[in-house]
């Protein structure tokens, strides 16, 4: 061995290399290795500043469930916000500079136009009223860009389809904390047992038999039987077979009904692909 510039190179022609060249080689490995080592160190520091920078807020809402303001874990105010009935932020205090875009229940702020994203459509508060018609067309209403039938203060509009009146709930001696359990345990329009539809027992009135008027409870019917078949297809084949029979009743109609049944099959289908495991696992048994 014979040292050059605090490095040992062995005199042997390695791969049919002279020493020159296995020096120019060792050289190059030591560059790159001092470079991949000052990569690593970069993405450990910026590992632990994002660790650092992760903090635990808690939402204070209203009687809708719109969030009023944020604390952090010592109970200090981290965020809060004034909003008119339409959801329009009048003042806000930020100090830290915090992105809370959550607004009336349902909707988040879309930064770069200003609107409101209402899972199923866009919301203008400035208007009061949605950008985009209702889905369903005249079904709904004359109005088609109505929102929560003009009521801001008693009803809300999570999905963007349909106003729910927490009004009447408050009446009938319901807090807003009971209203989701409310909705959860109401018995179902057609006296069947919760679970029969389209939804398990826990979210069969959240989960519509017939979005936008498609009657896929057929097929939400023959996807539970196949998944409770001890001996049938696989979670795979049940899956295809659900997504397959809501296409079916997408087959006969015009544009763009077509359009918005094929996407809701396509949801449906996802919900079931990607949480559909335990129910599986369950009706197995």
């Amino acid at each position: 061995m014979q040292q050059d510039a605090a490095r040992h190179l062995r005199h042997t022609l390695d791969h049919g290399l002279p020493p020159g060249a296995q020096a120019m080689l060792g050289e190059q490995a030591d560059s790159t290795a001092r470079l991949l080592n000052g990569m690593q160190a970069k993405l450990q520091e910026q590992e632990k500043e994002q660790h650092a920078r992760i903090a635990i807020h808690h939402y204070h809402c209203d009687h809708l469930g719109t969030p009023m303001a944020l604390t952090d874990q010592t109970g200090q105010v981290a965020w809060a916000a004034k909003l008119d009935p339409w959801g329009n932020v009048l003042q806000e205090y930020n100090p830290q500079g915090i992105h809370q875009a959550i607004r009336l229940p349902g909707q988040h702020h879309d930064r770069e136009t200003g609107l409101y994203y209402n899972r199923h459509r866009y919301y203008d508060p400035v208007v009061g009223s949605y950008v985009n018609q209702d889905p369903v067309g005249l079904a709904g209403g004359f109005n088609l860009s109505l929102y929560v039938s003009s009521q801001p203060l008693d009803w809300i509009d999570p999905l963007g389809l349909d106003g729910v009146a927490i009004a009447a709930d408050r009446a009938a001696g319901l807090n807003s904390g009971s209203l989701i359990d409310s909705i959860r345990n109401a018995p179902r329009s057609d006296g069947t047992p919760l679970g029969a539809g389209c939804g398990d027992s826990k979210s069969d009135n959240f989960v519509p038999d017939k979005p936008f008027g498609f009657n896929f409870l057929p097929a939400c019917q023959a996807h539970d039987k196949c998944y409770g078949n001890k001996s049938g297809p696989s979670k795979e084949q049940c899956d295809k077979s659900f997504k397959e029979d809501m296409l079916k009743e997408c087959k006969d109609k015009s544009w763009p009904k077509s359009k918005i049944c094929k996407g809701s099959a396509n949801d449906y289908y996802k919900a079931v692909d990607l949480f559909g495991d335990k129910a599986f696992d369950n009706a197995r048994k």
